[in-house]
Formats: structure tokens, sequence, C-alpha cells
């Protein structure tokens, strides 16, 4: 790129800048679409109520990207089979953060629940978000 004087400079950055930011949105988008996917591969199959299935939502802000996990309408079933319940409540939580496990712990009733853990949600934030950072650091190295 060859460009001469300030205001050509100043236009040029600008310009890319803008492309930067389209293409992180798109992969915003992208990396939110596949925690949905990903999250329904995991999600248990053998409830009463299949998880009603993860959805991307409020698009306001390009750069965020909200996925809501369901019970049939029923937000904390949803939970329920993330973290587990009873004696099965966190069991299979290793590695998450402590703020999740508070998280979880809203989630807690009084111990006599009986599902067991099945994270479908967080393990395919995680694996997505891995894949997210590679791919806008590739972006921000191309332009």
């Amino acid at each position: 790129m060859k460009v001469k004087g300030i205001q050509a400079v100043t236009k040029e950055l600008e310009k890319k800048a803008k492309q930067i930011e389209n293409k992180i949105a798109a992969q915003v988008f992208d990396s939110g679409q596949e925690i949905i996917a990903k999250a329904n591969d995991n999600a248990p199959t053998y409830t009463w109520g299949v998880i009603s299935i993860l959805q991307g939502g409020d698009r306001s802000d390009k750069f965020s990207f909200v996925v809501e996990a369901t019970d049939f309408g029923n937000p904390p079933m949803a939970a329920y089979w993330e973290f587990g319940t009873g004696k099965n409540f966190l069991e299979n939580m290793s590695g998450y953060t402590r703020e999740q496990i508070n998280l979880a712990k809203k989630f807690y009733v009084d111990g006599k629940g009986t599902i067991k853990a099945h994270p479908y949600l967080f393990p395919a934030y995680y694996t997505e978000r891995k894949n997210f950072i590679k791919e806008v650091k590739k972006i921000i190295k191309n332009i």
C-alpha cells in the first residue's frame, strides 16, 4: 500500500479499520452460530423435554451474540441439565471458573434432585472461544 499525504493516510487507515470491524463482527456472528450448533450436539437427548434449542439473540450490538438455552420454555431445567441437581450437582464442572460455579449455585435448590450433570453449553463456548481468538488474530494479521 502506497499513499501520499496525511489525508490519504488517514483515509486509508479508516478504510482498513472498517474492514477489520466488519470482519470481526462477522466472526462474532459465525462463532455464536457455532456455539449453538456444538451445544445442540452436546445437549442431552434423554430428557423428557430435550433442550429446546439454543438460539442466538440480540444483535443490536454487532460485537455481541446472546445464546439462550431453555427446556420447553423452562430456563431452570436447561441449567439443571448443564449443572446437575442434588448429589450430582457440579459433578462434571472441573475446569469451570469460580464465576461459572457461582452461576450454577443460583440454580441449586435443596440437594434432593437426581439429574446428572450433562454440560453442553459451557463446553461448546470454550471450544469455540479458542477458535474465535485464532480467527480474530488471523483477521488482524491479514488486513
